[in-house]
């Protein structure tokens, strides 16, 4: 009888097949009797030192390939065995028939196979009942000492699970081939166990791979720590912003004396890296003042502190509005005037009422009307609970919103300008009677801009008004001139000046920020002079400090335009570290001296300025 065609040994849970081409070693006068009584199969034959070798028989998992090639060697070749076929834990019939015998000097060729799938013995067990072979199963698939509906030999699979006979993912936790072997935890290899889904376990985030701090590849965050990231990579785990600072060895800065110090896109201002720029510099009232803050349309406005029974979003301070009256009455913040994009959050709470609708507007009073524009994502008004603060936020183009009127604009075909601009909160006009209202507060504005657009909203002065702008120094006179003009007919016109420090100046929001400034500039003198942009701030609870020039223009001929352009930051690098700013300006100004026509003085001529721009510079 010759052996069976395939051998299926199972130790320690894993299957091992075992179908192999075997060499026939067999005597000369018995081998090709051999070969044609057990084509197909694999045979053992006794061996006894002939010269002539039997081929060994093809192996294929597949059922297709045929016979291994004849003996070589010998006086006349052996003709090749059959191959075996296997398939998971069942044999699935004859492989190919042996080739035929070969030449003295080379074997015989292999036998073609035969696709066997069809001809799958077939036994009687149902899926789930035990086996040892293929056989014994109806499916023909014998699976974890189980008859098993299909193949189960892929990784972390298991027929002998929770419903035995049915092949699923081993359960998490478990390993019943023993197929995942156990890595390191700090290596983040696998864990020794399946992952239920089909494949080995990796350690996950749970495991810390690496303890030692380090530094984000853009050295703007510490990696505290770098944990696994459950695929077999050490991936960064806790980080910690350095809001700006550049990080090194691990350890975020704490000062600066340099924009190197900074992340790139942020700079040095006061000591401090600012990474972003919050043009609500008093926005969340934490001076103590209530710096560029007012009530809006009536009511009692007031700087509401917890240390006095107060409320606040965070920290200590925040606006209120007591004693309403009419439902848009509410605290408001004076922004910027220019007209572009701005995104704006804030927070406000009401504690009288069950709930309002809230509103955050803006009001932009203009040439001789007023636009009103709402600050928030989708709907009309903003449910406000009792005692909750609830989050106001939105992106508003105050340029192309359809509220905007004609007479903002200072470029229009009639020109106009912004004279001011109000964030506010109020409530919807609810019916009813009587109508809540109740006292408003309003906490941690924060408006920035995305399109770097001119901040300045009267730049050209052609509506015929000074509004935003003033006099930096001495007693001289701001007036409107419709005979001298850059773009247009009109420029800011300042006259009677009776110190050389006396000039045109825009005062600026008081948030940390990188200003570009472009001013257009003209003297009446019949002498040349400097024309000098300068800057100017205050530390809240400091007094005023005038830094160096932003530019210089040297000896300038009048009645001749020419432009004054810098870079400036407010607070500067060398303000006092922490400094909060109750005002910044930057103005025109000619060279030093004391005005006069007598003898070491200088003449102070008259000065023009237009076409001003401030951008938040890049």
């Amino acid at each position: 009888m010759c052996p069976s065609p395939s051998l299926h040994d199972r130790r320690a849970g894993r299957r091992q097949h075992l179908s192999t081409s075997i060499g026939l070693l067999a005597l000369a006068s018995v081998a090709s009797l051999a070969a044609a009584a057990c084509s197909g199969e694999q045979a053992f034959k006794a061996r006894d030192g002939s010269a002539i070798n039997t081929g060994g028989g093809g192996s294929t998992g597949g059922g297709g390939s045929g016979g291994g090639a004849g003996g070589a060697g010998g006086a006349v070749g052996g003709a090749g065995a059959g191959g075996s076929v296997t398939d998971g834990g069942m044999e699935k019939g004859p492989g190919g028939s042996g080739g035929s015998g070969g030449s003295s000097s080379s074997g015989g060729s292999g036998g073609s196979g035969t696709d066997a799938s069809a001809d799958l013995p077939t036994g009687t067990g149902a899926n789930g009942t035990p086996c040892t072979t293929g056989a014994q199963c109806s499916s023909g698939r014998c699976w974890d000492t189980v008859c098993c509906d299909r193949d189960c030999s892929g990784t972390c699979q298991n027929c002998n699970g929770a419903v035995p006979g049915t092949c699923a993912p081993a359960a998490v936790g478990t390993d019943p081939r023993n197929q995942c072997p156990p890595s390191s935890p700090t290596s983040c290899g696998t864990t020794g166990n399946c992952n239920g889904a089909g494949a080995c376990q990796f350690y996950d985030s749970s495991q810390v791979c690496d303890s030692t701090a380090s530094c984000d590849s853009n050295n703007a965050s510490v990696i505290v720590s770098r944990v696994c990231s459950g695929n077999g990579a050490c991936v960064p785990g806790t980080t910690q912003s350095c809001n700006g600072f550049l990080c090194s060895a691990g350890t975020c800065g704490t000062t600066c004396s340099a924009d190197s110090q900074c992340i790139p896109g942020a700079f040095c201002s006061a000591a401090t890296c600012v990474a972003y720029t919050n043009l609500a510099g008093n926005g969340d009232l934490e001076t103590g003042t209530t710096n560029y803050w007012s009530g809006f349309g009536g009511g009692a406005f007031a700087l509401s502190s917890t240390a006095a029974s107060g409320s606040a979003h965070n920290g200590q301070y925040s606006a209120v509005t007591t004693g309403r009256t009419q439902y848009y009455q509410g605290p408001g913040y004076n922004m910027p005037t220019g007209l572009g994009q701005y995104v704006i959050t804030a927070w406000g709470l009401q504690k009288d009422a069950v709930s309002i609708m809230g509103l955050l507007q803006i009001r932009l009073s203009c040439g001789s009307t007023s636009s009103y524009l709402l600050v928030q994502n989708g709907g009309f008004g903003v449910s406000m609970p009792q005692g909750v603060w609830t989050m106001f936020t939105g992106t508003v183009d105050t340029s192309t919103d359809s509220m905007t009127m004609a007479d903002c604009f200072a470029n229009g075909a009639t020109p106009g300008l912004v004279k001011t601009a109000m964030l506010y909160l109020n409530q919807t006009q609810a019916a009813g009677s009587p109508v809540a209202m109740p006292d408003l507060y309003l906490d941690d504005v924060v408006i920035q801009v995305t399109d770097g657009h001119n901040l300045i909203g009267n730049p050209n002065f052609e509506a015929g008004f000074a509004d935003g702008w003033g006099v930096s120094n001495g007693m001289s006179t701001l007036m409107i001139s419709t005979t001298v003009g850059h773009g247009g007919t009109h420029s800011l016109w300042d006259t009677g000046r009776t110190v050389t420090t006396a000039g045109p100046r825009y005062a600026l929001p008081i948030g940390a920020a990188r200003y570009s400034v472009s001013f257009w500039v003209e003297h009446n003198g019949v002498r040349t002079h400097d024309m000098v942009l300068m800057p100017t701030y205050a530390c809240v609870g400091g007094s005023v400090v005038t830094g160096p020039p932003v530019t210089t223009l040297p000896a300038v001929a009048g009645n001749t335009w020419t432009q004054l352009t810098g870079t400036v930051t407010f607070p500067p690098i060398n303000a006092t570290a922490g400094c909060k700013l109750s005002q910044a300006s930057v103005y025109v100004q000619q060279e030093t001296g004391t005005c006069g026509s007598g003898t070491g003085q200088v003449e102070c001529p008259d000065l023009f300025l237009d076409d001003a721009s401030v951008t938040i510079a890049p």
